[in-house]
């Protein structure tokens, strides 16, 4: 596969963008041209990489505002110090940058909904039996987090097609964005379905049969007369 894109082989998805690789390409090439790399090389690799003199956009949010060339403890992608650089491609580098921030907030609004918390859980769906009232509760942070990812997803043909065409922008978004859109959409409407039902059926419940062949015991595999009451 030729430049800019590399992929493992043929059949493999998209491993590298190499625009987003520049500024660790830059910090690499001045290492191995100087046999070391300290302060010393600092307006050499800001001004190779077109970087404003002023401090990182994103310092405050890495928490790092430590006057130095770079910090891969703290900023292992660079996004920290190359907030402001504008080299060939520094677009999508920063698109990056959105692309971790919004995996780790989607992450986070997934998890509180659907696991952390009790009525949206995978059982609360498959069953179609929840409260409403909480679902809504659930919900509250959706359209925001459903809104910047779709807005990410836009924002990937004005970052990239400086240096991609058109095949390589799709791909990159339905491998890295389109997934969680999905599954985002596919959630607002279980919350939809959760909150249709005005009568609810009284616990237990009847077993899921599909349970049986993974050994799980149905009510009429048991002495029922030396089981403890189900839970209500």
């Amino acid at each position: 596969c030729s430049y800019p894109v590399d992929r493992y082989d043929h059949f493999a998805v998209l491993c590298e963008l190499l625009p987003a690789s520049i500024p660790s390409l830059a910090v690499n090439l001045l290492a191995t041209s100087y046999g070391y790399f300290n302060q010393s090389l600092r307006n050499k690799l800001y001004s190779s990489l077109g970087c404003s003199r002023g401090a990182p956009s994103s310092a405050a949010r890495f928490g790092n505002t430590a006057d130095t060339i770079v910090n891969l403890n703290s900023d292992p992608y660079l996004w920290d110090k190359m907030g402001r650089c504008f080299f060939p491609g520094a677009p999508f580098f920063k698109l990056t940058y959105r692309l971790h921030i919004s995996e780790i907030e989607v992450k986070e609004f997934l998890e509180s909904v659907t696991l952390s918390k009790g009525w949206m859980t995978d059982y609360n769906i498959r069953r179609n039996f929840s409260s409403p009232l909480r679902v809504d509760e659930l919900m509250a942070e959706h359209p925001r987090v459903y809104h910047s990812l779709t807005a990410l997803a836009r924002s990937a043909r004005d970052a990239m097609e400086e240096v991609f065409d058109s095949y390589t922008i799709s791909e990159w978004v339905e491998q890295h964005v389109y997934p969680t859109i999905l599954k985002l959409e596919q959630l607002q409407k279980d919350s939809v379905a959760l909150k249709v039902p005005l009568l609810w059926p009284r616990r237990p419940f009847e077993p899921l049969r599909d349970l049986k062949r993974l050994g799980v015991p149905m009510p009429e595999d048991m002495d029922t007369s030396s089981t403890l009451r189900p839970a209500g």
